[in-house]
């Protein structure tokens, strides 16, 4: 008997036991559960303009400079929500199209992945895989309207997502109301100027145009190498639709490849091309008249 009693007093342990276990088991599957599920709603929370007002008219573009590459934003590879993006070394000659979306007050004051302060009143962007930063001119395919901005941040990581603007790039391409858009995206290479700038036979062209006012061109470039002013000219033709040709031109016996932009109707159409084109990072110092 007192065996008996003693083998149905441990049964009886080891199965309160057993559902202390399964209790506890589940008291932490249902934490961790709710721990992701607000974790998961934390992510998808609706972002929020700002309430403060912001006259996007008044913000300029972003300026386009040559900058080193971020050592902490440009990792050869990165992996959020369990998918693997790899870093380009160069955005040169980059261009996209895809869907444009914007990020607000969720995000400000926050780090962005180039170690900058994420502001939404500054002209910047967010890209998965560009190198950081880059410069970019993105064009609303709704309204034809460009900006500039400079990508110094990851994102957007939601599928059919091209590229995520500050507020305020958002509102100078109307797309706040919408919250999404269709854009054709362009990268800037500030280098550029600088080999526009290289030789200095420029300004020599001014005296092989005559002074008929009635048709305006603008020069960018003079080269030595055909394949420098080409170059040159596949850049310039995303900033504009008026023509863009290289002409080969003889000074002092010797040959020269130029890059022009036009013919332009009227002298108001030069100048806003040129300040178009200065923020770009090229320097159209040399407007010209066709002889």
């Amino acid at each position: 008997m007192p065996i008996k009693n003693n083998a149905e007093h441990g049964s009886l342990f080891f199965r309160i036991f057993n559902r202390l276990i399964l209790f506890l088991i589940l008291l932490c599957l249902t934490a961790c559960s709710s721990t992701t599920s607000n974790n998961y709603r934390y992510r998808l929370q609706e972002d929020k303009a700002p309430r403060f007002r912001i006259n996007a008219k008044r913000i300029p573009n972003a300026k386009p400079r040559a900058e080193p590459l971020s050592k902490r934003g440009n990792p050869k590879s990165y992996v959020v929500f369990g998918r693997r993006y790899y870093v380009m070394k160069s955005a040169r000659g980059y261009h996209a199209r895809g869907i444009a979306s914007w990020y607000g007050m969720k995000f400000h004051n926050f780090q962005t992945s180039n170690g900058e302060i994420y502001n939404v009143a500054s002209m910047t962007a967010a890209h998965r895989t560009l190198p950081l930063p880059t410069y970019l001119q993105v064009t609303n395919l709704h309204n034809g309207k460009k900006i500039i901005v400079k990508v110094n941040d990851r994102g957007p990581f939601v599928d059919n997502r091209l590229i995520d603007l500050s507020y305020v790039a958002a509102k100078k391409l109307d797309i706040i109301a919408t919250g999404t858009a269709p854009v054709s995206i362009v990268a800037i290479t500030p280098g550029v100027t600088c080999l526009a700038r290289a030789n200095r036979s420029t300004q020599r062209i001014n005296k092989h145009y005559a002074s008929n006012k009635s048709i305006t061109y603008i020069q960018l470039g003079l080269f030595k190498e055909h394949a420098s002013a080409k170059k040159l000219a596949l850049l310039v033709k995303d900033w504009t639709r008026s023509p863009v040709n290289v002409k080969k031109t003889s000074i002092h016996k010797r040959s020269y490849y130029q890059v022009v932009i036009g013919p332009l109707p009227n002298s108001k159409s030069s100048e806003q091309l040129t300040h178009q084109l200065k923020l770009a990072g090229l320097d159209p110092r040399y407007k010209q008249f066709k002889p």
